[in-house]
């Protein structure tokens, strides 16, 4: 575990990263900063704690809603194979009787 030097909103955290994370976790700071001073310059909101639980509400709504979203494309997909597995076992079983109807014809015939 290393630890590493992160500023939000002009303050330095030190926090704890696990070795080969700090990128990112860099990423994720410097995320958490953008957003914190989007909502700082806003002007709205002025106490620190009050700008992070704004920014916590907002990208726990944004998580929520790439969840939602991600479950129904899951869905979406499901029923596409399904639906695509369906008409290749059609095709298949159509393409067995038929050759197992030609080659009964044919043994038919030949005899």
């Amino acid at each position: 575990m290393k630890s590493l030097n992160v500023k939000i909103l002009g303050k330095e955290y030190q926090i704890a990263c696990p070795s080969g994370s700090e990128v990112e976790l860099k990423n994720a700071a410097n995320y958490l900063d953008q957003k914190m001073a989007e909502i700082r310059n806003n002007g709205r909101i002025i106490s620190f704690e009050g700008i992070l639980v704004t920014v916590a509400i907002n990208l726990s709504h944004e998580l929520l809603q790439q969840n939602v979203k991600q479950s129904t494309e899951a869905a979406s997909l499901v029923a596409n194979l399904t639906s695509l597995e369906n008409k290749l076992n059609m095709v298949l079983q159509n393409n067995s009787l038929a050759t197992h109807t030609s080659n009964s014809l044919e043994f038919e015939y030949n005899e």
